[in-house]
């Protein structure tokens, strides 16, 4: 019967995961550590794992194309657009390091304007305590000296979100996740200078228990995001053209204050498995608050929910088909719709007895 560990379930979570190569450029390098040997090909996606008990190393790309991206593209002339990202580790008993990397060029938007930008990830991985204590520590870093060339942007991005999980081996509270998040930008053209900083962070406590044949993995999820140093400034238009980077492109009202979205998810997980066939589906619904931080606007409340769900076939051993698909509203979106699928194929250690 295969197990599986739970995976990070919010709207960032699949958002965050296409700038990624065998691993993405926060949370997911949180198991490099703790994966075993294997090649995996999705639809986005592709890369390998390979090791020992001792050393391990990966390298990949994935798709930068948003929810339904294809590693090659085919606006005007074919090319790869995709993030490459390469890493290695070191385990033992006592402690596991890792150091990672990813490498984008961003080289034209949506529109063909040629913005040319470098974005460099490099990753810290530890895991302590029998591999119960894991530490994720990404800093991605974007800048060019011309960000369009019409326009002569110079830009400097950086956004830092570090993850810590610790697996307390308690049923009653078996696991705690922190991510903490922050991010500046700064762009620069002639005469005027943009910046946009934020701040946040996502908390879960994930309980557990048995329930027949089924796992149940109950959790609340307690996520916070605000602008820095936002009040007084122009809420006009932004273009997001990668996660660190936002470029303003038409000037608005100015904020009375701070902006900031707080949501609190209660969520259930449920897990049942056979030989073949695991399933994992995790709906979750609960409330927001968001703050457009305009004078005399009021907060405005709604309801937050989602509905994730992972589907694991393996027909033979140490191969696997896999199916993930996520529903949400997040994002201002009614209906936030994504999805992937591909096989994995583990493979054994380096060094293993045959």
């Amino acid at each position: 019967m295969k197990k599986f560990l739970l995976t990070l379930i919010a709207v960032l979570s699949i958002t965050n995961s296409l700038i990624f190569g065998m691993y993405g450029n926060n949370n997911d390098w949180i198991d490099f550590l703790t994966d075993g040997n294997q090649f995996r090909a999705r639809m986005d996606q592709l890369g390998f794992l390979l090791g020992n008990d001792k050393v391990r190393g990966t390298v990949g790309f994935r798709a930068n194309t948003e929810y339904w991206g294809s590693i090659l593209t085919a606006s005007g002339n074919a090319k790869l657009d995709a993030t490459v990202s390469a890493g290695i580790g070191y385990t033992s008993d006592l402690i596991g390091i890792g150091l990672g990397y990813n490498y984008t060029y961003s080289a034209a938007d949506e529109n063909g304007l040629d913005k040319k930008l470098d974005i460099h990830t490099p990753v810290l991985a530890i895991n302590a305590l029998a591999n119960n204590l894991r530490i994720a520590i990404p800093v991605q870093i974007a800048v060019t000296d011309s960000l369009y060339n019409a326009n002569n942007y110079k830009y400097l991005g950086i956004s830092l979100d570090p993850q810590i999980r610790y697996y307390t081996g308690i049923d009653l509270l078996n696991q705690i996740r922190l991510i903490v998040k922050y991010g500046i930008n700064q762009a620069k053209d002639a005469s005027t200078t943009y910046t946009a900083s934020s701040f946040g962070f996502d908390f879960r406590l994930y309980f557990g228990a048995t329930v027949g044949n089924a796992t149940l993995y109950p959790f609340i999820k307690v996520t916070y995001d605000t602008s820095l140093g936002a009040k007084g400034k122009s809420t006009g238009s932004y273009e997001v053209l990668s996660d660190s980077v936002i470029i303003p492109t038409t000037v608005g009202d100015l904020l009375d204050r701070e902006t900031y979205i707080l949501s609190i998810i209660p969520t259930l997980g449920l897990e049942a498995s056979s030989d073949i066939v695991s399933l994992y589906l995790e709906p979750g619904i609960g409330y927001s608050i968001y703050d457009d931080g305009m004078r005399g606007s009021k907060l405005t409340h709604s309801l937050a929910w989602s509905a994730y769900t992972e589907l694991y076939i393996t027909p033979v051993e140490d191969l696997e088909w896999y199916f993930e698909m996520e529903v949400n509203n997040e994002g201002g979106i009614p209906v936030n719709f994504a999805s992937t699928t591909g096989i994995t194929w583990y493979l054994p250690s380096f060094g293993a007895a045959q």
